[in-house]
């Protein structure tokens, strides 16, 4: 992972294969830092978790140690720092796990929505679409136990009983739930409805054009105020600045900018403050 996320492009989507536990699990940190500052996203599509593996008895090799939740973990805290997915299939379903790398590759590709709630429990998930969305795909993963209902702006409802309804197409592979969501002429809130007490994941991604680019960056005391790139994560309790750029249109104004953990309520909200820059 490390030699991918340097080698790489900055905000590339990389995918991990494994049915196997990290043997080096204290480079997390590192890893976890690697990605904040190339901004790439990883998915990990895990075989055979908690899973056993018959092997033929060999006297001169010793078996892998089967991955256990516990190392499944590590895999779901560096997807979720980098706004990927821990998807767990089978190797035998492993093909139907990876339409997620075919929508990744459609061109102008945004996140509209993420979350994880761990540990789980029941909450309803909002997210809007706009005129500029389409091609609406939604993520859930968790555990078998999991169901979920969304309703679209108009008021229809479909629930994860329905595989195939009035507002999307619904295949399944390992713990992985994907929905091709019907947006036509359905701009405005849409809403997930998840019923789970374990673990679990919800991501929205579409294509559009407009999409932004940020920064953390430092202020400077100069007459035109300017601005650089700041290296490495803010002080903690300390004051940071973002900047974000929109890109795809001349008719996009930033009005409102929240932090928020993906994992928890804790949300931060800031101060705007335009700035016009001649080139």
């Amino acid at each position: 992972m490390s030699l991918a996320l340097t080698a790489a492009p900055p905000s590339s989507e990389i995918f991990v294969f494994t049915d196997a536990p990290a043997k080096d699990a204290h480079l997390k940190s590192t890893i976890t830092a690697i990605i904040e500052s190339t901004k790439s996203v990883v998915t990990f599509m895990l075989t055979d978790v908690l899973t056993s593996r018959r092997r033929r008895r060999n006297t001169q090799r010793v078996s892998p140690r089967k991955m256990t939740q516990l190392d499944a973990q590590l895999y779901r805290d560096l997807a979720r720092a980098s706004g990927g997915q821990a998807i767990e299939v089978t190797k035998s379903d492993l093909t139907l796990a990876t339409s997620v790398i075919e929508d990744s590759l459609a061109n102008a590709v945004v996140t509209v929505f993420q979350v994880v709630r761990n540990p789980g429990r029941p909450d309803n998930f909002t997210f809007i679409v706009d005129g500029s969305l389409r091609n609406l795909t939604a993520y859930i993963t968790g555990a078998s136990s999991l169901t979920f209902d969304f309703t679209s702006p108009t008021g229809v409802s479909q629930s994860s009983s329905q595989s195939s309804g009035p507002l999307a197409t619904i295949t399944t592979a390992g713990n992985l739930r994907r929905l091709s969501l019907n947006t036509d002429n359905q701009t405005g809130s849409w809403e997930i409805s998840v019923n789970s007490k374990n673990p679990y994941s919800v991501k929205v991604i579409s294509q559009s054009s407009v999409n932004f680019i940020y920064n953390l960056v430092e202020a400077h005391e100069r007459a035109h105020g300017d601005f650089s790139l700041k290296e490495g994560r803010p002080l903690s309790g300390g004051n940071a600045s973002l900047m974000i750029s929109v890109t795809g249109s001349d008719k996009v104004k930033v009005t409102e900018v929240t932090l928020f953990d993906s994992s928890g309520p804790t949300e931060v909200d800031g101060s705007l403050q335009a700035v016009c820059r001649e080139w």
